[in-house]
């Protein structure tokens, strides 16, 4: 039963790829994460081994941490994208403003020789 539920994400998240709604280099966390939920749910000794080797005592809860690891490691990388997403913005931005004052500029100095063409004429 535990393999199914990983192997229904998986499809899930092979689905998402497909359809376009999730990017390649953002489906790979997610592949590693449900790779390590399906190591965890198939192997009992993997659970054990992280138990002992965190001082668990109650060796379910191992899997309990796992779980959280992995949510963690998938937040900060998913913030680090936000980031850098967030900083392509900025630098999109800038180059934008600097091209419309470029542009109004442009403007200015074609409508200011127009105007001393005319006072000439």
């Amino acid at each position: 039963m535990k393999i199914v539920a990983v192997i229904t994400l998986s499809l899930m998240v092979y689905f998402l790829i497909r359809s376009g709604k999730l990017n390649n280099d953002l489906s790979l966390p997610w592949f590693i994460a449900l790779a390590l939920l399906a190591l965890a749910s198939a192997s009992d000794r993997f659970i054990l081994l992280v138990a002992d080797l965190l001082g668990i005592v109650y060796a379910p809860l191992a899997i309990v941490l796992i779980v959280l690891f992995i949510l963690f490691g998938l937040i900060i990388f998913l913030t680090i994208v936000c980031s850098q997403l967030r900083h392509r913005q900025f630098s999109l931005m800038r180059e934008l403003a600097r091209l419309e004052l470029e542009k109004q500029e442009q403007r200015g100095k074609h409508e200011t020789s127009d105007h001393q063409g005319e006072r000439r004429a």
